[in-house]
C-alpha cells in the first residue's frame, strides 16, 4: 500500500490518495476436492482519492472514490457424466462411469479480470465522525460494491482439458475459449466508538456488517466456436453459498500526546465474526464458520517525523464437521427424471450449482497476517 495525506490551510479540509493490493484469497487444490476447486484465487487492486471536511469541532464528514480491479483464477474439475444424456450410466471404456470416475474428469482453468479502466470498477465510501461526549468519538462508514450495476462482469479466457473418455472418442486434448464470470460483490457498513481512558489509554469498540449473501456463486459463462461442438456447457454455476455476516471487536491502545519521549506505542484488540456460510453449504471453496480474531500492534516514532508500524493479526476458525452436505450429484439424476421440473428441490440444486460431488468431511482453517508500515510526517 502507498498513501499520501495532505492537510489544507486551516485544517478544515484534508485530501488523500491511496493505492493498495488486497490480501489474496487463495483457493487450495487437492485431488480429494477437485470437483469443487483445484487451485486459483482472487485479489483486488485499488486506487482511491479521498477528502474530508471539518464541519464543526465535533463533526467531520468524508468520502472517497475507489477504482477496484478484481482478478480471479478459478480451477476445478467437471464431472462430464453429469451433462451426459445417459447420466452415470454413460460408458467409460467397457463399464459405466458412475460419479467421480477419473476417466470422465475434465479440468477447467478460468482466468478472468475486470476491465483495466471502467466506470463499472468504481466504488464509493462515505463516512462521518462525531464527538458524542468529551473525548468520546463515534465513526460510521458505508462502503458500496464496485460498479453501479447489480453485478460485476469479469472477462478472460478458459482452458479445458478434455476427459480421457472424450479423447478416446477423437476429441482434442485441450480446448481454449473465452469466459465471462459474473459476480455480485458485497457492500458493508462499519462503526467504531473511541473513548479516552485513564493512564493515556484509548478504548476502541466496533462492528461491521457485510451483505455477503450477494456473493452466492461465481456465474461462469463460456463461448467460442469450438466449445458447442464438443458439448462444453455455456453456463456453469460455481456456488459459494454465503450469507450476511457480522463482526465485532474491542481493544485498547496507547494515546500519543506529541511528546518526544513517547517513542513506543502499543495496542491490542480481540473480536469475533459470525459465520458466513452454513454447515450444509460448507465446501473446500468456502470455509467460513464463526471465528475469533486477535490483533496486536506496535508503533515506533523516531524524532524527525518517521514512524514505523508493525501489526500481527490472527483469525481462528473452529473445526466444521459436515455430515449432511447440500452438494449431491444425484440431484442431477432426480432432476432429469422429473422432466426438469424446477419447482423440485433436485432441480433447484442443479440450477444453483449444488449437483456436484459431495462436500462432506471435516474442515479446519486458520489465518494470520503480518504487516509492516512506514510513515513520514513532513514538517
Amino acid at each position: 500500500m502507498l498513501a499520501f495525506i495532505y492537510h489544507l490551510a486551516g485544517d478544515s479540509f484534508t485530501l488523500g490518495f491511496e493505492a493498495r493490493l488486497t490480501s489474496p484469497e487463495t483457493f487450495r487444490g487437492q485431488r480429494a476436492w477437485q470437483y469443487h476447486v483445484s487451485g486459483g484465487g482472487e485479489h483486488d487492486l485499488l486506487a482511491s482519492v479521498a477528502a474530508s471536511y471539518k464541519v464543526t469541532g465535533d463533526l467531520f464528514v468524508g468520502a472517497s472514490l475507489s477504482h477496484q480491479n478484481t482478478f480471479l483464477r478459478l480451477r476445478y474439475v467437471r464431472d462430464t457424466v453429469l451433462d451426459d444424456p445417459q447420466g452415470p450410466g454413460a460408458p467409460c471404456g467397457a463399464t459405466a462411469c458412475g460419479f467421480g470416475n477419473p476417466d470422465a474428469a475434465e479440468p477447467w482453468d478460468v482466468d478472468a479480470s475486470s476491465p483495466t479502466l471502467s466506470i463499472s470498477n468504481l466504488k464509493v465510501n462515505i463516512g462521518v465522525m462525531y464527538q458524542v461526549h468529551r473525548d468520546v468519538w463515534l465513526g460510521v462508514a458505508y462502503h458500496t460494491p464496485s460498479g453501479f450495476a447489480v453485478q460485476s462482469e469479469l472477462g478472460g479466457h478458459v482452458t479445458i482439458e478434455r476427459s480421457q473418455r472424450d479423447q478416446a472418442m477423437g476429441d482434442p486434448g485441450e480446448i481454449v475459449g473465452q469466459s465471462v464470470v459474473e459476480i455480485q460483490l458485497p457492500a458493508s457498513v462499519d462503526a467504531e466508538l473511541r473513548a479516552g481512558l485513564p493512564h493515556d489509554l484509548e478504548l476502541h469498540v466496533g462492528g461491521r456488517w457485510e451483505d455477503l449473501s450477494r456473493l452466492a456463486a461465481y456465474d461462469v459463462r463460456t463461448y467460442g466456436s469450438t466449445l458447442p461442438r464438443y458439448g462444453i456447457p455455456e453456463w456453469t454455476e460455481r456456488p459459494r453459498g454465503l450469507h450476511d455476516a457480522f463482526a465485532g471487536w474491542a481493544g485498547v491502545e496507547q494515546r500519543y500526546h506529541g511528546q518526544t519521549d513517547q517513542l513506543l506505542l502499543f495496542g491490542a484488540r480481540a473480536g469475533f465474526e459470525t459465520s458466513a456460510v452454513s454447515t450444509e453449504r460448507t465446501s473446500p471453496l468456502t470455509v467460513v464458520p464463526a471465528s475469533l480474531t486477535l490483533d496486536l500492534g506496535a508503533q515506533l516514532r523516531v524524532p524527525g517525523g518517521l514512524i514505523a508500524q508493525l501489526s500481527y493479526g490472527l483469525q481462528y476458525f473452529p473445526t466444521v464437521n459436515v455430515r449432511a452436505s447440500e452438494f449431491d450429484p444425484r440431484s442431477r439424476v432426480e432432476c432429469t427424471a422429473s422432466g426438469y421440473d424446477y419447482s423440485t428441490r433436485a432441480c433447484a440444486a442443479v440450477r444453483n450449482g449444488y449437483a456436484i460431488a459431495p462436500a462432506a468431511g471435516t474442515y479446519d482453517r486458520i489465518e494470520h497476517t503480518l504487516r509492516l508500515g512506514l510513515r513520514y510526517d513532513f514538517p
